[in-house]
C-alpha cells in the first residue's frame, strides 16, 4: 500500500511538472481534482495565484493591485488614541508590496502613487495637456479635483515672492484658461506660466486686410487703433540683399566689358524677348518679397505685438520665435531677429540652455561641457580644432570659454592674467558680469551709445567706447573719469598713434 502511494504521488507530480512546463495557467479546481484534498498548503497557494489575475493592474508600472487586502490594511490601522481607524474612504489604498495606490473616482481606473504624481507633475504646466485626463488609453474622462489634491501641494513654490503660486493654484489656473481660444492667451517660455492677452493686431493678417492711406505731408500706421506716423521696420537686416545686388551688378559689368555680350549672339530676337519678359517677372517678384519682408506700422505697435513680457517673472520674449527679447533702438541692425532655419533656431537655443545650466564650451570645436569640481582651467585632449598644433589640446576658460596662453594656461592672449584670484576663483570676465570691480576706475564710462563694446582693462567692466590704433587696427579700453577729468590709459604701447584728448 505505501508503494502504491508513492507511485500515486510520483504520477501526481510528473503530471503537475507537465503543466508548468507547458505554461497551462492551473486553477484551483484542477489542483484540487489532482491532489483530492482542498486543506492541503499547496492548494493555498495557488488560491492566491489563481485570484492574483483578477487584480488590477497599474498600466504605467506594471505592478498589481489588491483591493480587499488593502482595505483591511486600511481598517486594521491604528491612530495614535490606540483604537482601530475603519475610514473606508482612504486617500490611498496600501498594496501587498507595500506601495501606495489611488483608484480613480471618475473612471475607476487604479494608478500606484508615484506613477499618478509624476503624471500630474509632467503635464502640470503644459497648457497642450489640459484639461488633464485619465493616464489609460482610449480614457477620456477628467480628472477629478480630489484626486489631484492628494498629490499637489498648497503651499507657494518660492516663499519669498508674495506672487507666487501654489501646485494646486497653478493648476486650477491652467484648467480655466485652457478653454480661452489660442490669440487670447500665452505662456512665458522661461517660467511656463499661462496669462491672459489681449487680442493682438496682427500686421500680416490675410482675412482683415487693411487699406493703406498715404498723404503728401504724413503716412500713418495701419493699425486702426493708432494713429501715430510710421516708419518703415525691416523684419529682416537688408545686408545679404544688398551684397547679392552688388555681386549681380560686378557680374553685368563682367560681361558687358569682357565677354560683350556674346551669350545674345547665338539666339534669335523672339527668344531674348522672352527672356527679357522672364527677367521682368523676376524682378516684380523680388520686389513683392522685399515689400512682405517690411511691416507698415509704428515702432510702437511694432513692439506691442512682437514682444510679449511674462506678468510673472517680466522675462521678454518673442512671440513668434519664443526666443528671449533683444532689441537696441539704437542700432537698426542689432534689433532682434527671428532665425530664419532650424539650425539658427537650434544654435540659439542650445546657447541659452548652456547658459542657463552654466555649461562650458570648447572654443575649438564648439563642445559642451560640464564639471562637478576643481579649477577652472579646462584641457580637451585631442581637439579637433586644437589651439596647441603640437599638443593638439585647447585650452581654455570654463567660465568664458576664452583660449588661455602662457606656460601655466593662466593668461589671454595679449598677456592679460585671466585668474586674478587663482583658478578655483571666478575668472575676470566672470567678476564683471556679476558687478564687482578689481583694480582701479569706478567703471562709470561716459558715452554708452556706441555700438562697438568690450571688456574694460581696469576695471573689467562692459564699455561702449573704445580706442583704435592705426597702425595694428587694435581697440583698447580703459577710460576712467575722476575729478572732471577724463584720461585714457593704454596698456599696450602704440605705434604712429596719436592719444585724443
Amino acid at each position: 500500500e505505501q508503494q502504491q502511494q508513492q507511485q500515486q504521488q510520483q504520477q501526481q507530480q510528473q503530471q503537475l511538472m507537465s503543466y508548468r512546463q507547458c505554461g497551462m495557467t492551473l486553477t484551483v479546481t484542477d489542483i484540487c481534482a489532482l491532489y483530492q484534498a482542498r486543506t492541503s498548503p499547496l492548494i493555498e497557494k495557488f488560491k492566491q495565484y489563481d485570484e492574483q489575475y483578477q487584480w488590477p493592474v497599474c498600466s504605467v508600472c506594471g505592478e498589481r493591485i489588491r483591493p480587499y487586502d488593502a482595505r483591511r490594511g486600511s481598517k486594521n490601522k491604528r491612530n495614535k488614541n490606540g483604537k482601530n481607524d475603519k475610514n473606508k474612504d482612504a486617500d490611498f489604498v496600501i498594496s501587498q508590496s507595500g506601495g501606495d495606490w489611488l483608484v480613480l473616482k471618475r473612471c475607476g481606473h487604479g494608478i500606484c502613487k508615484t506613477c499618478f504624481d509624476m503624471y500630474v507633475h509632467v503635464h502640470l504646466k503644459d497648457i497642450s495637456k489640459y484639461p488633464l485626463k485619465c493616464y489609460s488609453y482610449q480614457c477620456n474622462e477628467c480628472l477629478d479635483l480630489q484626486d489631484v489634491a492628494k498629490v499637489l501641494s498648497n503651499e507657494p513654490g518660492d516663499t519669498s515672492d508674495p506672487n507666487s503660486l501654489s501646485e494646486m493654484q497653478v493648476f486650477e489656473k491652467f484648467t480655466i484658461l485652457c478653454a480661452l481660444p489660442a490669440n487670447e492667451r500665452d505662456s512665458c517660455p522661461q517660467c511656463q506660466m499661462v496669462f491672459v492677452v489681449q487680442p493682438r493686431w496682427r500686421p500680416d493678417d490675410h482675412e482683415n486686410k487693411f487699406q493703406w492711406k498715404s498723404n503728401s505731408q504724413a503716412v500713418y500706421c495701419a493699425n486702426p487703433e493708432c494713429k501715430s506716423q510710421f516708419s518703415w521696420i525691416n523684419t529682416k537686416p537688408m545686408i545679404d540683399h544688398i551684397l547679392r545686388e552688388k555681386k549681380k551688378s560686378r557680374l553685368s559689368l563682367f560681361f558687358d566689358n569682357v565677354t560683350g555680350n556674346t551669350k545674345f549672339d547665338s539666339k534669335d530676337k523672339g527668344e531674348e524677348q522672352d527672356e527679357e519678359e522672364k527677367e521682368e517677372e523676376e524682378e516684380k517678384k523680388k520686389k513683392k518679397e522685399e515689400e512682405e519682408e517690411k511691416i507698415k506700422g509704428c515702432e510702437d505697435c511694432w513692439l506691442r505685438y512682437y514682444r510679449g513680457t511674462c506678468p510673472h517673472c517680466l522675462h521678454q520674449f518673442c512671440l513668434q520665435c519664443r526666443l528671449p527679447w533683444r532689441y537696441n533702438p539704437r542700432d537698426v541692425y542689432s534689433r532682434h531677429m527671428c532665425p530664419t532655419t532650424a539650425e539658427d533656431k537650434n544654435n540659439q537655443l542650445n546657447k541659452l540652455l548652456y547658459e542657463q545650466e552654466g555649461w562650458g564650451i570648447c572654443p575649438g570645436c564648439r563642445v559642451p561641457i560640464s564639471k562637478s569640481e576643481g579649477c577652472n582651467h579646462m584641457t580637451h585632449l585631442n581637439c579637433p580644432r586644437p589651439s596647441e598644433l603640437h599638443t593638439n589640446n585647447t585650452h581654455f576658460c570654463y567660465c568664458c570659454s576664452t583660449l588661455l596662453y602662457g606656460p601655466y594656461h593662466n593668461l589671454e592672449n595679449d598677456g592679460t592674467v585671466h585668474f586674478p584670484n587663482g583658478l578655483f576663483e571666478n575668472c575676470r570676465v566672470a567678476i564683471a558680469g556679476d558687478g564687482k570691480v578689481i583694480g582701479f576706475g569706478d567703471g562709470n564710462h561716459p558715452d554708452s551709445s556706441l555700438s562697438q563694446s568690450n571688456w574694460c582693462a581696469s576695471c573689467c567692466d562692459k564699455v561702449w567706447q573704445c580706442l583704435l590704433c592705426q597702425s595694428c587696427d587694435n581697440h583698447f579700453y580703459a577710460f576712467t573719469f575722476i575729478d572732471g577729468w577724463f584720461f585714457v590709459t593704454v596698456f599696450q604701447i602704440l605705434p604712429q598713434t596719436s592719444l585724443f584728448r
